[in-house]
């Protein structure tokens, strides 16, 4: 076998966020949008609570807002904390889903979702129904050559979720939309991790945060001098410097090649786009 015809080259110019959200928020603002997998699972009341409910964000910038997810119990919460349009179903099969076969949708969100499924070819085959003129389907996906995944193998460990069933590259992803009609229309990347960060910023919040949160020594009854405030605890610096490691670690790499990226972010279409 020849192996050569194994590599294959990896597009440049690829942007980088940091985190996820906030790129998908922003490109569904003012759209009609339908959210895939759109319950967090475990995770759900913690996100919401800490305000980074992907589908609670989504509900607030979107035209209208659509949510598919196989997890019950989960979208009863979310109706209970004021989300609607939520509908419980396989999304394997999402083009048989009544609700929203005749909704024209401007995008189709798929984030960290395709990884967990059985079949994510029966999955492409069924949302091409929903596709209109203007529907664009993102998806996005931790990525197999990720530092995050890549630094643990170091240590003999291996970094996956426990219900993850595949492991995906911008190749192997590619390949997988482009078998069943879909062509790559823009191509991103994501860090979970702040590699953008500075480090002397991060060290001078770590002073100031010992100051700030040092108790206040008051005086005693009769006593005239101030309150002074005392040393509660020492900079941290060991944690300091794993931090400036990491940052460090992730330019490298990253100013090598962005796919050492987190995750991967994909918008796909119809290779024959559909009529009106």
């Amino acid at each position: 076998m020849n192996s050569s015809n194994h590599l294959h080259d990896l597009p440049s110019g690829v942007p980088i966020f940091i985190g996820r959200q906030e790129f998908i928020v922003e490109y569904a603002a003012g759209k009609n949008v339908l959210h895939l997998g759109c319950v967090d699972e475990g995770l759900t009341e913690q996100k919401y609570r800490a305000g980074m409910l992907l589908h609670d964000r989504l509900q607030r910038v979107a035209k209208t807002l659509y949510g598919v997810d196989i997890d019950k119990a989960g979208l009863d919460w979310m109706r209970a904390h004021g989300c609607s349009n939520l509908i419980h179903a396989d999304i394997e099969n999402v083009a048989s889903i009544p609700e929203i076969a005749q909704v024209e949708f401007d995008l189709i969100l798929l984030p960290e979702v395709l990884e967990h499924l059985n079949n994510p070819g029966r999955f492409l085959a069924s949302v091409r129904p929903l596709f209109r003129p203007q529907t664009e389907l993102i998806i996005t996906v931790p990525n197999s050559s990720g530092l995050t995944h890549l630094i643990p193998l170091y240590m003999g460990k291996e970094h996956v979720h426990p219900d993850h069933n595949y492991w995906f590259s911008y190749h192997t992803l590619k390949g997988l939309v482009g078998k069943h009609g879909y062509e790559v229309s823009e191509t991103a990347v994501y860090c979970q991790y702040n590699f953008r960060r500075s480090i002397l910023g991060h060290l001078r919040k770590k002073i100031i945060g010992v100051a700030v949160h040092a108790p206040v020594v008051g005086p005693s009854p009769g006593d005239l001098q101030p309150p002074v405030r005392g040393k509660s605890r020492k900079i941290r610096v060991g944690a300091w410097i794993r931090v400036t490691l990491t940052t460090l670690i992730y330019r490298f790499f990253l100013k090598r090649n962005p796919f050492f990226a987190d995750g991967l972010i994909m918008t796909i279409r119809p290779v024959n786009k559909p009529k009106d």
